[in-house]
This record gives C-alpha cells, sequence and structure tokens, in this order.
C-alpha cells in the first residue's frame, strides 16, 4: 500500500494513497470492516488503539500487515452504503486534503554517506585519481543523523538559516523501519522495512571544518532540511527491487541528478544492516540512504528563493518543495 498523513477535517491522520486521486481514511474504513465483516460493536473505540493517527506507532501495530488493510479498503470500495456510514467520508479526493510528511515524529534520522559509485569516482577524478585506482569503502558509511524537527512535506517551504549562502540538496531513497532492528545481518534485513519513501537531504555547503563542517548540525539538521514524502510505499507493492529504482531531481526545468540505486556502492539490506551494528532502529526510524553526483557542491550552482526541488523516484513518487526565503 502507499500510506501517507494527511490533514483532514478532524485532523492529522493516517491513510492510504489510491491512485492520484483519492486518500482513504484508514481509522473510518477499518470501523466499517470491524462493524461490517466482525459485527464488532466495539469497533468505534477499538478503532483508536488499531489505526492510530501517527505513522510511527501505525507502523509498529501494521508492520507486514499491509494486505490486510489493502483488503479493508477494496471491500468498502465496492460497498455503495459505506461512503455514508456515520455520516462522514471514509476518503477524500486529494486536492481537499494536505499531505503532510508521511512521519512526523521519528525517533531519529541516520543519513549514509558517499554512498554512489558515480559521485565518488567524480569527486577523485576531480582531485587526479584515476577510477582504477579509487577503492571503495567495505562497509556502508554512517554519516550523520538529521533532527526530527528537520522533517517537512511534500509542497512545504525549503528555508535554509539566514546567513547561510551555499544551499544545496540531494535526491535519496528512504527508508522506513516498521519493528525494532538491532544487529540484523544482510540476509534479515529487508524484513524490518515497512517501506520506502521519497527524501531529499537539503543541507548547507558554506560551513569551516572549525564551525563543523559539512556534515555538522548545523549543515545538515536545522529546521526544514529533511523534507520526505509523499507517500511511504510497501515492499509488497513494488514491482520492482529498491536497489533498481531511477532517481531524478530537477531545479525549476533542469535535470541536476539522474541515476540509479544499482549505482549504490551497497545494497539496500548492507545499509540496513551496517546501521543496526551500532543503532538501534525503532518503528517509524528514516535512514537516508545517500544521494548520486549532480550536487550544487560539485559545481557551484546553488539553490536560490523561489526555485522548485522536484525529485522522483520510480513507484515512490514525486517530492516537491519550493525554497522559501531564509529563517531568521
Amino acid at each position: 500500500m502507499k500510506f501517507v498523513t494527511y490533514l483532514g477535517p478532524t485532523g492529522a491522520a493516517v491513510g492510504a494513497l489510491d491512485g492520484a486521486d483519492r486518500v482513504w481514511d484508514l481509522r473510518a474504513v477499518w470501523t466499517y470492516w470491524a462493524v461490517t465483516a466482525q459485527h464488532d460493536a466495539w469497533a468505534s473505540q477499538k478503532a483508536l488503539f488499531q489505526v492510530p493517527p501517527d505513522m510511527v506507532s501505525f507502523a509498529e501495530i501494521w508492520h507486514g500487515r499491509g494486505r490486510a488493510l489493502a483488503s479493508m479498503v477494496a471491500m468498502v470500495k465496492e460497498d455503495e452504503r459505506a461512503q455514508h456510514t456515520h455520516g462522514s467520508p471514509l476518503s477524500y479526493r486529494r486536492q481537499d486534503v494536505r499531505l503532510l510528511a508521511p512521519v512526523l515524529r521519528p525517533s531519529k534520522i541516520l543519513c549514509i554517506g558517499s554512498s554512489y559509485k558515480e559521485h565518488i569516482l567524480k569527486f577523485y577524478a576531480r582531485k587526479g585519481v584515476p577510477a582504477d585506482k579509487v577503492e571503495f569503502n567495505k562497509n556502508p558509511k554512517l554519516s550523520f543523523f538529521k533532527a526530527p524537527s528537520a522533517i517537512i512535506g511534500p509542497g512545504a517551504l525549503l528555508r535554509y538559516p539566514k546567513g547561510s549562502k551555499e544551499w544545496d540538496c540531494e535526491s535519496e531513497l528512504g527508508i522506513i523501519i516498521g519493528r525494532y532492528c538491532s544487529q540484523v545481518t544482510p540476509k534479515d534485513a529487508l524484513n524490518y522495512v515497512f517501506g520506502y519513501t521519497i527524501a531529499n537531504d537539503a543541507c548547507i555547503r558554506d560551513i569551516t571544518p572549525l564551525q563543523g563542517g559539512y556534515d555538522s548540525p548545523r549543515g545538515k539538521a536545522t529546521d526544514t532540511l529533511a523534507p520526505i514524502g509523499p507517500a511511504i510505499v510497501t515492499p509488497d507493492e513494488l514491482t520492482h527491487s529498491p536497489n533498481e529504482f531511477k532517481v531524478k531531481l530537477w531545479i525549476d526545468q533542469t535535470l541536476r541528478q539522474d541515476s540509479s540505486t544499482a549505482d549504490l556502492i551497497w545494497p539496500i539490506e548492507d545499509i540496513i544492516s551496517e546501521v543496526s551494528q551500532y543503532v538501534t532502529l525503532w518503528p517509524g526510524d528514516v535512514v537516508f540512504t545517500g544521494g548520486p553526483p549532480g550536487t550544487g557542491l560539485e559545481d557551484g550552482r546553488y539553490l536560490r528563493e523561489g526555485e522548485v526541488v522536484r525529485i522522483e523516484i520510480d513507484e515512490l513518487g514525486i517530492l516537491e518543495n519550493p525554497v522559501g526565503p531564509p529563517r531568521g
């Protein structure tokens, strides 16, 4: 399924994105199913716990059970009475609700650096090192954390810190964890994945080593520098491996990044395994897998106010964020 967090008439809630035009209220769907199929008189009360409004708790409860929810949604779609249950809609047109970041408050966001082969080769080529002399890291490089307060959703303004000038971004595959994950093997790692989303590693580059460098909290973790969304796509929804996704990023109409997760030095399962050796991952945690070449750091073409960052990843959709004025 494609899970979203949306702001509707009754506040923030977890929903299912149906194609491009409808968002299903999963708490209302579950309640209708429990009443209709299970004849549960306590369905409305149980729904408060079965379908919580935050994605962290939702992921913990529904990890690996996406097909069950899909069956419930399918049942409701076939039942003409469903849309009139309790006098409230079970679904909304997408344009009538606001999609938020699918995970609003993960316990942590972990970020992998120097992860694309082409990116590394270009970096060393600028230093005069031939490709056959480049040695790649044996293990994934857990580089830095982003703060949960840096998260924003689709359409929200990217606002870089006042006083900075070198504003940058990177298109990345985001992994959403579904259950507690510690010291897992690559063979078992994908069993802990709740789903995948699009992530933008927004950052500022004009930070000296004395100020902490590129990967410091000031450069990577400040407010609005972690756009994610629009949805979390569960593994059972995918038609091919997340290790084969095409990844593209545009600034306005200019294509700046055009790559594939097939160019990652380490496959997704190795990244999860390596991170879990050092940090226990909790349900709802987000792992940024690193970005391909084409950043402002490489060519000096940094973002400016009024531009729009657009990232597209196979099967995951499109994430757009306009660049707003600096934060005071």
